[in-house]
């Protein structure tokens, strides 16, 4: 395989191929504890499953989030044959920035500054999500009143 999108197979004897691309980044993995439980649900899986992995990079530069998508094949007689999969960085875009004509940019989970404290990109992720004032105290442990000033610093940072 050497294509230079990250993939690779595994068959119905549980050996795994990959390419390059894929090797690499199974080389991040390799020492985390997820790795096994990947390993073991590749060759136990039957059915389509997809993951996200969030891996280090060097020092120069922030972790990069992957999503890995895992495909089983089956013959014509429905026996397994195996397991392909693939990887590619997370992208996100935005509906505005999509129609802005801007390009996708890779997720990180690190705060992208400190324009607002770390509880209050607590409640904007929960906003974000449409969850309602009362739904995000009850989720952070807080009172309705202090989500309400929290959502009032956002719209006026």
């Amino acid at each position: 395989m050497s294509s230079g999108v990250p993939c690779g197979f595994s068959d119905s004897e549980a050996e795994v191929q990959m390419n390059n691309s894929m090797l690499n980044l199974f080389d991040s993995l390799i020492y985390t504890p997820e790795m096994k439980t990947l390993i073991e649900r590749i060759q136990s899986e039957k059915s389509p499953f997809s993951l996200m992995c969030n891996l280090p990079a060097d020092f120069k530069k922030s972790p990069t989030v992957w999503q890995f998508h895992f495909l089983p094949l089956f013959c014509s007689e429905n026996d397994y044959l195996g397991t392909f999969f693939h990887a590619h960085e997370f992208l996100f875009l935005s509906p505005l920035e999509y129609v802005e004509g801007r390009q996708p940019y890779a997720v990180t989970t690190e705060k992208p500054n400190e324009l607002f404290t770390a509880k209050e990109w607590e409640v904007l992720f929960l906003a974000l999500h449409r969850l309602s004032s009362k739904e995000i105290a009850r989720r952070l442990n807080i009172g309705t009143r202090t989500t309400d000033n929290h959502l009032n610093n956002l719209s006026s940072g």
